[in-house]
C-alpha cells in the first residue's frame, strides 16, 4: 500500500489579480516543462469596460480549455457579474484530476466558494 501523500496549501495575497494570474500561469508552464504534474485554472478579466466585476474567463492550464464566469447581467440582488456555473464546469473537469497531480493551482472566488462549495466533490 502507498502511504498517502500530504497535502500543503499555499496563498498568493497582496497584489492584483492580473499579477497573481500572471505569476500562476508562469510558474505553471515552468513546473510542467520540469515534469511536473501541474493541474488548475488561471483566470482572466472579461476586459469591459465600466463594471464592477471583472470576472471573465478561467483558462484550464493543461488543456487550454476555457471556462466563460461572466454574466451579461448580474442578478437582481447583487452587482457581482461572477456565473458560478462556470466555476462548477471547471471544478467538474478538476475534481476528478487531483488525485495523479503534484500541485493544484486555483483562483479564489470566496463568496461562491463559502456558498456553494463549487471546489468540493459534487454529489
Amino acid at each position: 500500500m502507498t502511504a498517502p501523500r500530504h497535502a500543503t496549501i499555499a496563498a498568493v495575497v497582496g497584489c492584483g489579480s492580473r499579477s497573481v494570474q500572471d505569476l500562476f500561469a508562469a510558474v505553471a508552464g515552468e513546473l510542467i516543462a520540469d515534469g511536473m504534474r501541474v493541474i488548475g485554472v488561471v483566470s482572466e478579466t472579461h476586459g469591459l469596460p465600466d463594471r464592477t466585476c471583472s470576472a471573465g474567463f478561467l483558462h484550464d492550464i493543461v488543456t487550454r480549455e476555457e471556462f466563460p464566469i461572466y454574466l451579461q447581467d448580474p442578478p437582481a440582488d447583487t452587482s457581482c457579474h461572477l456565473d458560478e456555473g462556470g466555476l462548477e464546469a471547471a471544478s467538474r473537469r478538476l475534481l476528478p484530476r487531483i488525485p495523479s497531480c503534484d500541485l493544484l493551482i486555483i483562483s479564489k472566488f470566496g463568496k461562491s466558494e463559502a456558498g456553494s462549495g463549487v471546489w468540493r466533490p459534487l454529489s
